[in-house]
């Protein structure tokens, strides 16, 4: 068995940093995933959408 390898940076370090944004076209935006309510999420893409 392989010994598990510690993490390289301490856990947290990054939470203030922040995450990097793509612009796709038609104006949507590809980042970094959320967990948020699949409500959330369907208002997102009607507000989107239309």
């Amino acid at each position: 068995m392989i010994a598990p390898i510690p993490p390289v940076v301490p856990a947290g370090r990054m939470a203030d940093n922040t995450q990097p944004v793509l612009a796709l076209p038609g104006g949507l935006e590809l980042g970094p995933w959320r967990m948020t309510p699949l409500t959330d999420l369907a208002e997102d893409e009607a507000r989107v959408s239309g």
